[in-house]
């Protein structure tokens, strides 16, 4: 299965995404509401567009008429929905059987928005799909009950936060700060602003789900092993 890329409507970080889909020119585009915009100004065309169109203030075929992209698919959602759109578009990719997917301009103008992209990166972990949030030069994932390799360069900040109250069995190599077996509190944040003295960092938490964060380093991966 292709790599799913969503694009958010938060604040365009302009040249990632349009990077993004050039080093990744099969990947399955979806747009949530307002990310059509971002992505018609980027000039990348979607495979699927999503949402309530509150954020889009148009029709989204005015961006990308049908009898120009025939294959373009809209689904329009109630306006009054327990669902945000991002979380709506993650359900979808999830029943179409993706695994893999990178969001992008998930940040920017709300904090509340920016708060509940990150929450729906742990929704998108307990329905099989390895989802990170991207922007120029960091990005965000979460592993649960897990271990992750992460490649970084020497001095790339790498942070790790507690989704839940406790997560348990937390260990940390190759790092700076190296930590065995330890449990994080999300009212503690000790696991901020460490950093890669060498290209690999292996990150465990035995139960519970971790936050990670990368800065600096647009190279860098992570490959989730259980």
């Amino acid at each position: 299965m292709k790599n799913c890329v969503l694009i958010c409507a938060g604040e365009p970080d302009l040249g990632s995404l349009s990077r993004f889909i050039y080093n990744n020119p099969n990947s399955y585009v979806v747009c949530a509401d307002g990310g059509g915009m971002i992505a018609h100004k980027e000039g990348v065309v979607p495979d699927l567009i999503i949402g309530d169109f509150d954020s889009l203030h148009s029709d989204p075929l005015e961006f990308f008429p049908k009898d120009m992209f025939p294959n373009l698919e809209v689904i329009t959602l109630p306006k009054e929905k327990d669902d945000t759109d991002t979380l709506a578009a993650i359900r979808e990719i999830a029943k179409r059987g993706f695994t893999e997917l990178d969001i992008f301009d998930a940040a920017g103008g709300r904090i509340d928005h920016y708060i509940a992209n990150m929450q729906c990166l742990l929704f998108a972990k307990r329905h099989g799909i390895n989802a990170r949030i991207r922007d120029c030069n960091s990005y965000l994932f979460v592993i649960e009950n897990e271990t992750a390799e992460v490649t970084g360069r020497f001095g790339t900040v790498l942070s790790v936060f507690s989704m839940g109250d406790l997560a348990k069995g937390v260990t940390i190599k190759n790092l700076k700060y190296e930590v065995e077996d330890i449990e994080i509190k999300n009212d503690f944040p000790i696991g901020v602003s460490n950093e890669f003295l060498e290209n690999n960092a292996v990150i465990s938490v035995k139960e519970g789900a971790l936050l990670v964060y990368v800065h600096d380093d647009s190279s860098s991966h992570v490959i989730a092993k259980n």
